[in-house]
């Protein structure tokens, strides 16, 4: 089987440059270039991967201090799983998208506030009446 060797070639503005790896596919090789070039519609791309990217770790800290905060009630005699936890999941999932800029909710001795501060990173406050509070 013979190696082809793929020209990674942006997909705007078809710029060709030299590989820099073997690429599996000319596709492989082409998102490549696209990521590295600086014409204006790559950068464009560019910015929605780091966006998307960004988003994604935003949705595992969410969840993780959902998760986190789940067993701090836990231990207090409050549930916090099931439709509820995938409520505040989604709201917060919502904040991140900027559908809304802030949820508040109240239930039972417990407060949540989910917003983003101004680098869009997500933002969690939780109130437990006992007058513990964890923001992150």
């Amino acid at each position: 089987m013979e190696n082809k060797t793929f020209y990674p070639t942006c997909r705007f503005c078809k710029q060709q440059t030299l590989p820099t790896a073997a690429y599996p596919t000319q596709d492989a090789a082409d998102e490549a270039a696209t990521i590295t070039c600086r014409c204006e519609k790559a950068r464009e791309y560019q910015q929605q991967l780091e966006k998307a990217a960004e988003r994604d770790k935003n949705i595992t800290k969410l969840r993780e201090s959902i998760d986190d905060f789940a067993e701090y009630c836990e231990k207090r005699n409050t549930e916090l799983k099931g439709e509820l936890h995938d409520l505040l999941l989604v709201a917060g999932i919502s904040v991140l998208d900027g559908v809304v800029d802030s949820v508040n909710f109240k239930f039972g001795r417990l407060k949540v506030n989910i917003s983003t501060n101004s680098k869009g990173n997500i933002v969690i406050g939780f109130t437990y009446s006992d007058g513990a509070k964890v923001e992150v």
